[in-house]
């Protein structure tokens, strides 16, 4: 292997860890000028060394991994609680049974409570391949009996949703709300670009009471209180708002608002990463709700570090 690549090897391992030069200097013990040199090419990295560095590093990677994956594993044991206890079965139907799930509803203390009365008529979630169906016993038999075999991942097609819809309009209920869900287990790094950054707690949001600028951050639900926000501001005038209501004991749902005038600056980014590290601090899991057509939300979840966790179908009133 010549200088050259040698050179590229060694840039290349120092890249998929993450660090910087100085960083992996100090990581791996070797002057910070002698890693710089050898990634100029002014020196030769000896071969040994190089070797060293190569097994080093993929073992680290792997550590890195594996802890990751048990967080994130430990993270989903307690989201497969608070979903067992929202469709009414067992942690264990959810880790191990196969096919679709039909439970009759009952309101279990812990359930994720956002507007949701105690009446359940009906909602279906899909995850993992499965649908979770829960809801009143007469509907729920009738959905058990026509989509016991029906595909997960094709469910909430539009065919189906007008066949959902009228089924459940002669008992005076409509498809209320479809939205993807999505969820985070680990902080992430935050620049926070020059903004002033402020964390709101429960008392302080008060104030904003009726501000319809922030309808979606705070919602002021009895059965979801709004816990804490993030408000990002500029030459003192409020541009953008993140805040999470406690829609259970284990689960914080996050909303966002951001002011036109402050519009593609990636301002919706910076404050859900915020809040969503701030949720993680405090022992919650952030979840992240979005209308299935606003790419725009989605992407805004996946850019501050959350992935998608279930589709989740709500009925409601007419």
């Amino acid at each position: 292997m010549d200088r050259e690549e040698k050179q590229k090897e060694l840039i290349g391992i120092r890249k998929q860890s993450g660090m910087n030069r100085r960083e992996f200097a100090r990581e791996y013990g070797i002057p910070y000028q002698t890693i710089t040199d050898w990634e100029l090419g002014h020196r030769r990295i000896p071969d040994y060394l190089l070797r060293l560095l190569r097994y080093k590093a993929a073992l680290d990677a792997q550590s890195r991994y594996d802890a990751v994956s048990a967080h994130e594993q430990a993270g989903m044991k307690e989201v497969w609680k608070q979903l067992s206890l929202d469709y009414c079965c067992s942690v264990q139907d959810l880790e191990q049974g196969r096919g679709n799930l039909f439970t009759t509803y009952r309101p279990l203390e812990g359930r994720r409570r956002y507007n949701e009365t105690d009446d359940v008529f009906l909602k279906i979630l899909s995850v993992k391949g499965r649908l979770l169906v829960t809801g009143r016993e007469d509907i729920v038999q009738i959905l058990r009996e026509t989509e016991a075999d029906t595909p997960a991942p094709w469910f909430m097609e539009s065919g189906n949703m007008r066949k959902l819809e009228a089924l459940i309009r002669p008992y005076g209920y409509q498809i209320g709300m479809v939205h993807p869900f999505y969820l985070a287990f680990d902080q992430t790094s935050v620049r926070y670009d020059g903004y002033e950054i402020r964390i709101l707690e429960r008392a302080e949001i008060e104030q904003f009471r009726g501000d319809e600028r922030f309808s979606n951050a705070f919602t002021f639900q009895q059965f979801a209180p709004d816990e804490i926000g993030v408000c990002a501001s500029e030459d003192g005038r409020i541009l953008g708002m993140a805040g999470a209501s406690a829609d259970s004991p284990i689960m914080w749902q996050i909303g966002i608002d951001v002011l036109e005038e402050a519009r593609g600056r990636h301002l919706g980014r910076l404050l859900v990463s915020i809040l969503k590290n701030e949720i993680l601090r405090r022992g919650r899991i952030p979840y992240y709700g979005a209308a299935i057509s606003h790419t725009l939300s989605q992407n805004i979840a996946i850019d501050s570090g959350f992935r998608l966790g279930w589709t989740e179908l709500v009925t409601s009133c007419l």
